[in-house]
């Protein structure tokens, strides 16, 4: 069988190639090939837990969101915990990976727990039943298309694309950059100032936020309150990019003092929380009781939006410092 002028101008091309570029290439195709079936796993997990959370009374949405945030306290503990401990590299990143497996065993074995209670099974044999209820009205369908979900609940779809849009577009990317006025004249202004400031800070921030959410809700009804809030967040993008982060060759530094980078943090963190966890519980009740499950999933679809436009963002931003 004779190859393609393209086949062979590849393989001339394979045979040519050193062999460390080649084993370097393998290694970049498979690690990207990777983090894409990593993230895809990782969205239609997270958009089939909010769907299923979002059945169930807002007490349990509130828990699914309030965990996210202990995770990412979990984790920033963990750094910190390991400078501190002075741990070579490679037991940090076993610890890390132990923790995690850990973690995931003891979720899945306690969701397959949760699916045998009778709390479970009379919350989907209701959401079974609204739907065969549903089945002999004409409008049936058109009441349970995405569409008319999203027309429902726009506001807060809107918020939850602004809550990450604005918090990845700064977070790490360009908060890891800003350092004290007077650097490594201690351990607090050392090695010690990005985990605590800019993650442990802001994990703990974002936990407060979402505690906040639960015991000072904002209405459910209120769906302009909740995206004036996710819009007035932009605010901290020029705020923190004025702080002292650097190398930097375009904007000037407003904020020298590391106290205005921790109010910064502080501010973002907490309002993160505080925003999406009202998002979240209040979005799955403005539409009707069957088709809450798809509210949820469309919530998570737009988080999604945000933490992409975010990552772009990140990039254009550390450019304009």
């Amino acid at each position: 069988m004779s190859l393609s002028p393209r086949m062979c101008r590849f393989w001339r091309y394979w045979r040519s190639t050193p062999s460390s570029v080649t084993n370097q290439q393998t290694f970049f195709g498979l690690t990207i090939a990777s983090i894409v079936f990593l993230s895809t796993s990782a969205g239609i997990l997270q958009s089939s837990v909010s769907g299923i959370a979002a059945l169930f009374p807002a007490h349990c949405m509130q828990a699914m969101v309030t965990g996210q945030a202990v995770s990412g306290l979990f984790a920033a503990a963990a750094q910190v915990l390991a400078l501190m401990g002075h741990w070579y590299v490679t037991n940090t990143a076993f610890y890390y990976f132990l923790m995690a497996d850990i973690t995931l065993v003891l979720s899945l074995i306690m969701y397959l727990y949760a699916k045998q209670t009778d709390f479970y099974r009379y919350h989907k044999q209701r959401v079974k039943q609204s739907r065969r209820e549903l089945q002999s009205f004409e409008l049936s369908a058109e009441q349970n298309s995405i569409k008319s979900i999203g027309y429902s609940i726009w506001p807060h779809l809107v918020s939850a694309a602004l809550i990450f849009w604005v918090t990845l577009s700064v977070f790490p990317a360009i908060t890891v950059l800003v350092g004290p006025q007077r650097p490594d004249t201690s351990y607090w202004t050392g090695k010690y100032f990005i985990p605590i400031t800019c993650f442990l800070l802001f994990n703990v921030s974002d936990l407060m936020g979402r505690f906040a959410g639960q015991f000072a809700p904002i209405p459910a009804l209120s769906k302009r309150a909740v995206l004036l809030l996710a819009m007035g967040r932009v605010v901290f993008i020029p705020a923190i990019m004025l702080c002292n982060a650097g190398p930097r060759q375009h904007l000037p530094v407003l904020f020298p003092n590391e106290t205005y980078f921790i109010l910064f943090i502080t501010l973002l963190g907490f309002t993160n929380g505080y925003v999406l966890i009202n998002v979240m519980i209040n979005g799955p009740t403005l539409v009707g009781y069957e088709c809450r499950e798809r509210a949820g999933f469309l919530l998570v679809c737009f988080l999604g939006v945000g933490l992409t436009l975010g990552s772009f963002s990140s990039t254009v931003l550390v450019r304009l410092l």
